[in-house]
């Protein structure tokens, strides 16, 4: 089912005998929801059921920051820690994707558990993936149209944008950060890798933008790699002149 729906409005005007202008602009909106889908019985009712809502989305995990040490302990406070028989370390009864919690790595919200469960289970896996963004392309799209004369001269802009969105960055951006690397010297001033991951997190960096480089949870699907897909565009710009008909 698909539905939506536009508005254009425009106005010209002059000023004086020389100057003359016009503004023109058009705002949309389209979206779609799904009616009825062959699936799996086992999803029916659950966040993957896609009867009723709109088509397509953002999957991944709701990020709740880089962690720190302060973090970890409340972590530790709030689930338990346990003498592991083998290592002989203390760990948490909790973990990220079957690792241990650390400062420096990205933590997720825990908002489910095994058999689409939305009962949260005390560790992060993927049965916390959800629907992190209700629109994956935009539903809105305008357009603003500007001329302005001066006697012979003219200048005319088109611009476009859209918004409603979000974007999630380009994985090659977001797995930058990990790998089985044992040192990184790849991340220097004379490599192609992206600058921000210089400010990674390290324990002499604890207040970086970036997770730290190896196993720092970088790598998932989340919304630490979401931003607000709003665009606004020059599309063209144009300068003319007529010639008087006499020279």
């Amino acid at each position: 089912d698909s539905w939506g729906g536009e508005i254009s409005l425009g106005y010209n005007g002059k000023i004086g005998r020389d100057w003359t202008y016009s503004f023109k602009g058009n705002i949309s909106y389209a979206t779609s929801k799904v009616i009825k889908k062959i699936q799996s019985a086992a999803i029916i009712g659950t966040w993957q059921d896609e009867e009723g809502r709109i088509r397509g989305g953002e999957v991944g995990y709701f990020s709740t920051g880089i962690m720190t040490q302060a973090d970890v302990d409340n972590l530790a406070a709030e689930y338990g820690t346990y003498v592991d028989a083998t290592t002989h370390e203390t760990k948490l009864n909790y973990t990220i994707l079957n690792e241990q919690p650390a400062a420096g790595m990205l933590n997720f919200r825990d908002v489910g558990g095994p058999g689409y469960s939305d009962t949260p289970d005390g560790k992060i896996d993927e049965n916390d993936q959800r629907i992190i963004s209700k629109y994956d392309n935009p539903p809105y799209h305008y357009g603003i149209t500007m001329d302005f004369g001066w006697k012979d001269i003219k200048v005319s802009a088109i611009f476009s944008g859209q918004f409603g969105n979000d974007v999630v960055y380009d994985k090659a951006v977001y797995t930058t950060g990990e790998g089985n690397r044992s040192n990184f010297a790849w991340l220097n001033k004379t490599s192609n890798n992206l600058t921000m991951w210089n400010d990674h997190w390290t324990p002499e960096n604890t207040d970086a933008s970036m997770p730290k480089l190896y196993k720092g949870m970088a790598d998932k699907r989340s919304t630490f790699w979401m931003r607000d897909g709003h665009s606004l565009a020059l599309r063209s710009l144009q300068v003319s002149y007529q010639m008087p008909k006499k020279l």
